[in-house]
């Protein structure tokens, strides 16, 4: 599980600890998601706007999750190799980097399909 963190956010070194860090842009948190997921036999996806409140919308309300989870925009880390998806926060243009959501790929498949009416 610790290996799925590590690759969403394999260039921010205590980010969690280091709130000075300044704000990461969704470009670059996107790009490292690109190269985690890919190591792990995925790809990164973003959803934006209306399709990120659809997802979140369906992840709030139909998987269960009783966070109120908010963001502007997500990025998305598919890991089949590790079983899972885990979802980043951008909240106005930065990374949030103190929350992922981790989700098992049929919950995942769900909210997606939900935002976008398409499978991924």
């Amino acid at each position: 599980a610790a290996v799925g963190l590590v690759s969403l956010m394999a260039y921010l070194p205590n980010a969690r600890a280091d709130q000075s860090m300044g704000c990461q842009s969704a470009e670059v948190i996107k790009s490292q998601a690109d190269i985690g997921s890919a190591k792990h036999g995925g790809r990164a996806l973003r959803l934006d706007g209306p399709d990120a409140a659809k997802f979140l919308d369906y992840l709030n309300n139909r998987i269960g999750d009783p966070t109120d989870y908010k963001g502007d925009s997500l990025i998305i880390g598919l890991y089949p190799d590790l079983g899972y998806v885990l979802i980043g926060f951008i909240v106005n243009g930065c990374a949030d980097q103190n929350n992922l959501v981790k989700l098992d790929a049929d919950n995942f498949m769900r909210a997606y399909h939900a935002a976008r009416g398409v499978s991924v």
